[in-house]
């Protein structure tokens, strides 16, 4: 009997301290519900709310987590939230299925949007019936704030990338496109879809030349290192050509080494270059030209008052002279009067030599006067071959020297013909004298365009370039009696109808001058100077 009370005296003490743990137990369970920062709430099978703790009171707006004990969502939350989470309470209650983690959105008058993540739980007795649900919301606003900020800046991103107006590519290492905008569509003409998965090679997107350069790029890419701006010519899938600028980067995309790429469609900026070019070339082309035709006139001023010069010199010394002159002609034929046959050979060889030097001298008078006045020309049409045929009968030509005429007939020019005529027999004799030992004298015409050029060409011994750099200026004369006057007045008077005269020569080679003039000349009856 004793050990009856003992037994029973022990049962009932451990059963004391049973409670006594169990409701130790119950207190610490309510406190950690209580103090948790997550919104807890317990709710029947009906969705009236139980328990909650002070994270879901304070959500709900109550001051004494009691106030919700009996009330339901639509006592506290905008009917249609209120509904929905009626709607998945009743499902987890009816299914016996927990509802994880669903996402859901909280708008109460007069306070800001939260977003929080419930897990719904059903509460089931020892008879496997649901009895309630218990419920756990974590906020997760900052965090859907967040994330709506990373969208947006994506979003924001993915339209700055789609709407740049350059074009912008995303390839691999290897140059296999991965991504592209709406610019890069229009440069190559390819659309997005065509270009992902294939690489510029396949795509023949740049010529061959080219390749080697964008290989290089790739290298460094690879190295990480940006390069650019680079220009090529992109080949478009409609066979047109464009003119870019690329400039690549090396990035980094979910532990993928990738190349961005922006390209800058220059075509119309070479373009604007290469118009820049032809209007500077024509531009310095310009202002050659003018500088030229400056020249010219300076050259043509210089000429002018050269020849003023020499006019008021010619006229001074032709004055000062012909006197003079007059009186030794008129002395001379006075001895050769007064000694008639009396005269000896030694003295008739006497005064013949004063009356040679007398022309002479006239002569030089006459050449000075001539190439100081303006050249008055008296046109007409005339034929090549006759002026060259009149001009080589006026000339002595010695017996050593064969002369070749093949001038035409063809075609016919205006022409003075009496001064053409004076160059020709100028140039001839001249041909003549660079021939002493004799040789030949070959004189063609021929007409090229609106030109008729007649060339007189001599097998004799040439000229140095330091003659031919004078042979224009007057006064200057290789020959022992000579003037200098012969060759420039023959050049004034060809310029006179419009036309030019030119030399090719060189030591030891023969000497070819050809006068080029106009066939149609400009100014039919005009003076020159």
């Amino acid at each position: 009997m004793r050990d009856l009370r003992e037994h029973v005296a022990h049962q009932i003490a451990e059963g004391k301290k049973e409670q006594v743990e169990l409701s130790d137990e119950h207190t610490l369970l309510h406190a950690l519900i209580d103090n948790m920062p997550d919104a807890i709430y317990f709710k029947d099978a009906q969705s009236r709310f139980i328990r909650v703790n002070a994270s879901h009171a304070q959500r709900m707006g109550l001051r004494d987590p009691k106030e919700a004990v009996g009330k339901t969502d639509f006592d506290f939350y905008p009917w249609k939230f209120a509904r929905e989470t009626y709607a998945d309470e009743q499902k987890v209650v009816k299914t016996g299925k927990p509802l994880i983690n669903k996402i859901e959105k909280i708008t109460r008058p007069g306070r800001r949007i939260r977003w929080v993540s419930a897990t719904k739980v059903p509460v089931v007795d020892k008879d496997g019936r649901v009895t309630g649900i218990v419920g756990i919301s974590r906020d997760i606003s900052e965090q859907m704030q967040m994330e709506e900020e990373l969208r947006s800046s994506e979003d924001q991103l993915r339209i700055l990338f789609e709407f740049a107006p350059d074009a912008y590519y995303l390839n691999d290492l290897k140059g296999t496109f991965i991504d592209g905008n709406r610019a890069a569509e229009e440069m190559v003409g390819y659309k997005k879809e065509e270009l992902i998965g294939k690489s510029f090679l396949k795509l023949k997107l740049l010529p061959r030349s080219q390749i080697p350069k964008a290989a290089k790029l790739l290298a460094k890419n690879a190295l990480g290192k940006s390069t650019g701006p680079d220009e090529f010519i992109l080949n478009r899938k409609d066979g047109g050509k464009v003119a870019v600028e690329i400039t690549t980067f090396p990035v980094k995309i979910k532990d993928q080494r990738l190349v961005l790429a922006i390209a800058r469609n220059i075509t119309e900026r070479k373009r604007m270059e290469q118009e820049l070019r032809r209007y500077s070339e024509r531009l310095e082309n310009l202002v050659e030209e003018r500088t030229k035709k400056l020249k010219e006139a300076h050259d043509r001023l210089l000429q002018s008052e050269r020849l003023a010069a020499i006019g008021k010199v010619a006229s001074m010394v032709g004055h000062d002279l012909r006197n003079p002159l007059t009186g030794i002609t008129g002395a001379v034929y006075y001895l050769k009067m007064k000694l008639g046959p009396k005269m000896d050979g030694k003295t008739g060889e006497m005064l013949a030599l004063v009356e040679k030097n007398i022309e002479h001298s006239n002569d030089i008078i006459n050449e000075l006067l001539e190439y100081s006045r303006e050249i008055p020309l008296e046109k007409k049409d005339a034929s090549p071959r006759s002026i060259i045929g009149e001009a080589l009968s006026l000339v002595e030509v010695p017996k050593n020297i064969e002369v070749l005429n093949r001038s035409q007939s063809e075609p016919k020019i205006v022409v003075d013909v009496e001064k053409m005529k004076r160059v020709f027999i100028n140039l001839i004799r001249n041909a003549i004298d660079a021939m002493p030992e004799g040789g030949k004298l070959a004189i063609r015409s021929m007409e090229t365009g609106d030109v008729l050029e007649i060339a007189f060409a001599d097998t004799g011994t040439g000229m140095s370039k330091d003659i031919l750099d004078k042979l224009w200026t007057p006064f200057f004369t290789t020959k022992a009696k000579g003037l200098g006057l012969g060759l420039p007045i023959c050049k004034r008077i060809v310029e006179a109808h419009g036309g030019k005269i030119s030399v090719e020569s060189a030591v030891g080679r023969s000497t070819t001058f050809t006068v080029a003039l106009p066939v149609k000349p400009e100014n039919e009856g005009g003076e020159g100077m």
